[in-house]
Formats: structure tokens, C-alpha cells, sequence
């Protein structure tokens, strides 16, 4: 609770130009999200099963901070990653680029953050950063995703590689989509075992993405 406190604390003072209408929607959902994320510490519910193991752990806080690694880190890594002679062939990636590239990523990243947000608002007292079960959630965004939150969270990393595409974002982000959907397997196993009818919510409802056709 700490962490996304000086984290809220920091958001607020990034605030962009009243010029950039996308940067300020993005900054906009970005602080509802960090004050979600408080909120949500102060009403959740108790757990009904908790973090069992050091991987309940360890896989989720990795999961929720590869993302600032990969946003935060500095230039002299970028620029080391492409100058690497075992990764010549990928230095073309510092050089991808078209002309709707910067609106298409930062787009992409506004519409992950929107969704994030949408599956913070349908967690509500469920959310946790460990690998726990609380109150089982179904509506909102969850009769359409079963995880609408990581959904979110990837598509607005990707995104961000998207808008500043080398090589360290994509590396980064190809692990964190990689990472997020173990933890979310394990998850799902054990939401199973508190929640046997999960098994026929899972069947119903897509994995990261909605089941078009079944709707």
C-alpha cells in the first residue's frame, strides 16, 4: 500500500500539457488507476485461500513490476541492448517506424489503461497482488473476460512498444505477456478449488480476449 501511495504521489506531478488531449486521458486513467488500487487495500475482502508458496508471491510482484522496469529504464540499457554484435540482426527495430506509429501506440496504451481501469472497477474488494482467492467476481468485464485486468495491462505495454520500439521494450514486454498468463493459470487453478463452478464459468467466457462467436 505504500508503494502505489508514492506512486499516486508521483503521478500527480507528471501531469502533461493541456495541448495533448491523448496524453492527458492517459495521465487521467493512469491516476484513477493508482487510486483504485488504494482503494481497493482498504475494502477487500477477507481470503478465502492465501498466497501458499514463495512462487504466489514472487510471480505476481515480478508481473506488477516489469512494466516500470521496462517503461523506466535508462537510455544507456536501450542503447546497449541494440549495440550488442549478437544482436546485430535486431537493430532494424531501432529504425521500424511508419507514419501512425506514435498515435497507434499511444492510442493502444490509452485503450489498455481504459481497460484496466474497467477490471479494477469489477474486482472491486477481490483484488490482491498475491496469489489469493476472495470473493469470485463474474459481471462487469468478467462476463466477458476472465481476466480483463491483465488484459489491460498488456495491451497498454504493448502499446508502449508500439510507440518507442526497440528492442529492450520488446523483449520486455514479450516476458511480461509470458509471466501474466502463468499467473494467471495459476490463479485460475486455484480459484478451481475454492470455486468448482469456475470450471463452467471458464468454458463460457474467454481467456484474455471475449468469446465472440459463443456471444
Amino acid at each position: 500500500m505504500l508503494l502505489f501511495s508514492a506512486m499516486t504521489l508521483r503521478q500527480f506531478s507528471l501531469f502533461p500539457d493541456w495541448k495533448d488531449p491523448l496524453g492527458c486521458l492517459r495521465w487521467f486513467l493512469i491516476t484513477v488507476l493508482f487510486l483504485q488500487f488504494l482503494a481497493a487495500y482498504i475494502v477487500r475482502t477477507r481470503a478465502l485461500r492465501r498466497a501458499e508458496s514463495l512462487l504466489d508471491v514472487l510471480l505476481p510482484f515480478t508481473c506488477a513490476g516489469l512494466p516500470f522496469l521496462v517503461i523506466m529504464a535508462p537510455y544507456w540499457l536501450w542503447n546497449a541492448l541494440e549495440s550488442s554484435p549478437y544482436l546485430s540482426t535486431w537493430k532494424t527495430l531501432q529504425y521500424l517506424y511508419f507514419p501512425a506509429q506514435p498515435l497507434f501506440g499511444f492510442s493502444t496504451m490509452a485503450l489498455g489503461e481504459m481497460i484496466t481501469v474497467w477490471g479494477m472497477l469489477g474486482l472491486k474488494g477481490s483484488f490482491s497482488i498475491a496469489t489469493e482467492v476472495r470473493v469470485l467476481r463474474t459481471k462487469g468485464p468478467y462476463r466477458w473476460v476472465r481476466h480483463p485486468l491483465y488484459s489491460g495491462e498488456m495491451l497498454s505495454l504493448m502499446g508502449w512498444s508500439i510507440y518507442y520500439c526497440n528492442l529492450w521494450n520488446l523483449l520486455g514486454c514479450s516476458l511480461f505477456i509470458i509471466l501474466q498468463v502463468w499467473r494467471a493459470k495459476r490463479e485460475e487453478a486455484k480459484l478451481i478449488s475454492v470455486y468448482p463452478e469456475y470450471q463452467h464459468y471458464r468454458q463460457q467466457v474467454g481467456f484474455l480476449f471475449p468469446h465472440i462467436l459463443k456471444r
